[in-house]
């Protein structure tokens, strides 16, 4: 893989590079120049190697390929940290831009970003699960009957306490959905390949598999459920089923989408893709 300089060095440096680059964006300028200014860096010329940090406690991997940032043991460690790029689009304090600029910037980025294998792992950011919502997708809302002892309870429908809570429909742009799964299908073969070569957060590395990427919650956005798998070590998540934890696995992404025809029902299913946008298509909570 070749990754554009920006992306390359310790998450201050790296953020502040990114910090700039949504400067150029936010200005107009095409992505594909922006992007052409930096030198590419091929990881192979950049092998993991662990560093004592912390009075030596611990050992701590560099040269990883950054697709989540939850906690980080990594200090001041230089890595390839792509998960950084979606940072700005978050809601909340750190993000540069209102929802109507977060929304009109994912129609230029996604679509660009889908067409590299670095950007593939942008989109993989699973942290980021803005990438698979747009300005379209209005998450459903329903009134369940409020159980509770309060007397005063104020919210009320036709004189009847009530709670409102999210429905299960999880919505999700169709559009934005097929620019994942092409990219990850592309590039899949090559992104497990690379073995332990990922960081999520902590001290470690992992494979893109165990990575969690985001394109595992568009499948089950699509309706998709993994398939069961014996034990805990195996699996890519669990869940309760009367009373009983059960432990699935996503599988091979690629042949997931050849098996269930999504980026054909992506492209040309009307009904399939309003499905979609609606969030109908999903069959359990845990996405």
């Amino acid at each position: 893989m070749k990754v554009p300089s920006c992306f390359y060095g310790t998450y201050r440096k790296v953020k502040a590079e990114i910090s700039k680059l949504y400067t150029q964006i936010k200005r107009g300028k095409c992505l594909e120049d922006i992007f052409a200014s930096y030198e590419l860096l091929d990881i192979k010329d950049y092998p993991v190697k662990y560093i004592p940090k912390y009075n030596g406690e611990f050992q701590v991997p560099n040269n990883l390929i950054w697709l989540d940032r939850i906690w980080s043991l990594s200090g001041n460690v230089e890595h390839f940290i792509l998960s950084t790029f979606a940072e700005p689009l978050f809601s909340g304090a750190i993000s540069k831009f209102n929802q109507e600029e977060s929304n009109e910037m994912k129609l230029k980025l996604v679509p660009f970003l889908a067409q590299t294998e670095w950007g593939c792992v942008i989109l993989n950011n699973r942290q980021a699960d803005l990438w698979i919502r747009s300005s379209k997708c209005v998450p459903k809302t329903i009134f369940v009957p409020y159980e509770g002892d309060d007397e005063n309870w104020p919210h009320k429908i036709n004189g009847i306490p009530v709670m409102q809570v999210l429905s299960w429909e999880r919505p999700i742009d169709p559009d934005f959905a097929l620019c994942i799964l092409e990219s990850t299908t592309k590039y899949w073969d090559k992104l497990t390949s690379y073995g332990e070569r990922f960081y999520i957060g902590g001290s470690g590395a992992c494979t893109f598999q165990k990575a969690q990427p985001l394109c595992y919650s568009v499948l089950a956005h699509l309706g998709y459920e993994g398939k069961e798998v014996s034990c805990e070590e195996d699996a890519d998540y669990s869940i309760q089923l009367d009373g009983i934890e059960k432990y699935f696995k996503w599988g091979n992404v690629k042949k997931v989408c050849e098996e269930q025809s999504f980026i054909e029902k992506l492209r040309e299913d009307k009904d399939f893709r309003k499905k979609a946008l609606e969030g109908t298509l999903v069959k359990r909570r845990d996405l």
